[in-house]
């Protein structure tokens, strides 16, 4: 017994010096050999998390809180809200071409089982939506993060970009454009409705609905005066993506472009607080303060905190939204979430039909699509599927109600 001890031992030096020597000699054909090993490693441990279809629990949701099975309309054969992620993988982003829409042939199918999947008869769940608070909370504190301000950023520091490796020195004059604090408070607001773009609006009748809430919050300056039936004209809170800066209005390289700028936003959306993500990208921040200079005697002009969106991020990231760059929608929704007791959410369809097979626009204001030169981009980086699943077991869990269909008269 100690003879073969002794021999496995000598073995174990005996390739161990081997390994040395041709380590040394030949370093390039161990690494090609320990390479795919260690990628095939990196791809097991970073897969995301399944979900638990016994307990029906989500990896979103807060310990203690736990999903309700789906429920079911009369007369129809509903699928478990557990084969969402399968269902949402399998369909068309809207926006893509007439091949790929079409590229399978039971989409419209596909989409009929989502609208099984959603729960008809929603109703606010007030302690899950408390605990799924508490959990983004974790992750930062919107009241300070949400928006840069004089209380989260530094004087005379440097402040990192969130979508590239740079950072920018805040001077006096580059401080002096933040609010002394995030105007925001935790549960400001009983109500709040984020109206998405997506064409599903059109002929929707939301407009009430959507103007009936204490918060209005809109993306990308979608327009509303010929559209006030379907997504109501009441707004307190508009974004601005630097890439509409940039396409729509030249950049507000000249005074027409500027004045344009001026004169559009404030017609559609009066005093209301306009939100740019200058601190994302370097081209950004040029464009966000030419936006500010150019409203500062008619809106106020804020800017996104770029830590907030890089730990809102990491948050669903973990939860199974696997993608280069969260959505502007899932970043605000997240933050929302903290300054309103009830959420509503309308126009998120990412999706290029609707629940009859119906073409479904990508922005209900935009036939001729200005953006379009955007949308492959936006949809090669931002993983819509993945976050539209989630939307849908926050709406089943009673967290936040996902308006899809016509509102009530």
């Amino acid at each position: 017994m100690l003879k073969s001890r002794v021999s496995s031992g000598g073995n174990c030096r005996h390739i161990l010096r081997n390994f040395t020597r041709v380590f040394k000699k030949r370093p390039l054909a161990l690494v090609l050999i320990f390479l795919p090993i260690g990628v095939l490693f990196v791809n097991i441990i970073g897969k995301p998390i399944e979900y638990n279809h016994d307990t029906h629990k989500r990896p979103f949701i807060p310990d203690g809180t736990t999903l309700p099975p789906s429920s079911y309309h009369a007369g129809l054969n509903r699928d478990s809200a557990n084969s969402s992620a399968a269902e949402l993988s399998n369909l068309s982003l809207a926006g893509t071409n007439e091949t790929e829409a079409k590229s399978s042939e039971n989409t419209t199918s596909e989409i009929t089982r989502i609208f099984n999947i959603i729960k008809p008869d929603w109703k606010l769940n007030a302690t899950a939506a408390e605990n799924f608070r508490s959990a983004l909370e974790t992750i930062s504190d919107p009241s300070k993060l949400f928006l840069a301000s004089k209380n989260s950023v530094e004087l005379n520091k440097t402040l990192k970009y969130s979508g590239e490796r740079a950072s920018l020195n805040i001077s006096l004059e580059i401080h002096n454009r933040f609010p002394e604090e995030c105007p925001f408070k935790k549960s400001s607001f009983r109500r709040c409705s984020i109206v998405a773009s997506s064409g599903i609006l059109l002929g929707s009748n939301c407009g009430r609905s959507i103007d009936s809430s204490d918060f209005v919050l809109r993306f990308n300056l979608a327009g509303v005066r010929n559209y006030s039936e379907d997504v109501g004209d009441k707004t307190n809170f508009i974004t601005c993506n630097p890439s509409i800066l940039k396409i729509r209005y030249g950049s507000l390289s000249d005074n027409n472009e500027t004045l344009r700028f001026k004169e559009d936003l404030t017609t559609e959306y009066g005093n209301a607080t306009v939100y740019v993500p200058a601190f994302t990208h370097r081209f950004c921040t040029k464009l966000a303060f030419r936006a500010q200079d150019a409203l500062k005697e008619n809106a106020s002009v804020v800017f996104g905190h770029p830590r907030y969106f890089q730990s809102v991020q990491k948050f669903w990231r973990k939860r199974g939204v696997d993608a280069m760059y969260l959505s502007s929608g899932a970043v605000l929704l997240s933050g929302i979430f903290h300054f309103c007791q009830e959420v509503h959410l309308y126009g998120y369809w990412p999706f290029s039909e609707d629940f009859d097979g119906n073409p479904v626009q990508y922005h209900y204001f935009d036939a001729d699509a200005i953006m379009q030169s955007e949308i492959k981009i936006k949809n090669k980086y931002h993983n819509m599927p993945s976050e539209f699943q989630q939307i849908v077991q926050l709406h089943n869990a009673g967290i936040l109600q996902l308006h899809v269909g016509k509102c009530s008269p």
